[in-house]
């Protein structure tokens, strides 16, 4: 019986299991009338589901549904996305001055069994500090700065 136990433990140690990931793409510092592109890169072994979310500079959290609009409720961004290396544009755009300050941008992978609660996660929860500042300002914020 411990032989048995010990070949399946040695069986069962060799294989490797693979990891859906899923990183931000973005620049930390944006400035004011600059062209920002957001994009997440996924690596996915099975079809799941994407999730992104904002944390604004005034701390409120917003989910970004199929369609790039903004919601409080939690939402998936990308359904049934497809199981491969791929990179998604979330947006691009010119940024206006009213949206000066610090971001903090969320992805994360759930299965496509279940709608996401925050312990069914099947990857990393990936995140990037986003600051958007003035042109002409000389100094950037530094708190969170990756």
């Amino acid at each position: 019986m411990k032989k048995l136990l010990l070949a399946l433990a040695l069986l069962t140690a060799s294989f490797t299991s693979q990891a859906d990931t899923i990183q931000i793409s973005a620049r930390s510092v944006n400035y004011v009338g600059q062209k920002m592109t957001i994009g997440v890169v996924k690596h996915l072994y099975e079809s799941r589901n994407i999730y992104i979310a904002i944390r604004l500079p005034d701390g409120r959290l917003l989910w970004l549904d199929r369609m790039s609009r903004f919601s409080t409720v939690k939402q998936v961004f990308a359904g049934a996305s497809s199981p491969r290396e791929d990179y998604i544009q979330v947006f691009s755009f010119t940024v206006p001055p009213h949206l000066k300050g610090t971001y903090t941008m969320y992805a994360a992978v759930s299965s496509m069994e279940r709608e996401a609660k925050d312990e069914q996660w099947v990857s990393q929860i990936a995140s990037k500090v986003i600051h958007i500042v003035d042109p002409y300002t000389k100094s950037i914020p530094f708190d969170g700065l990756q």
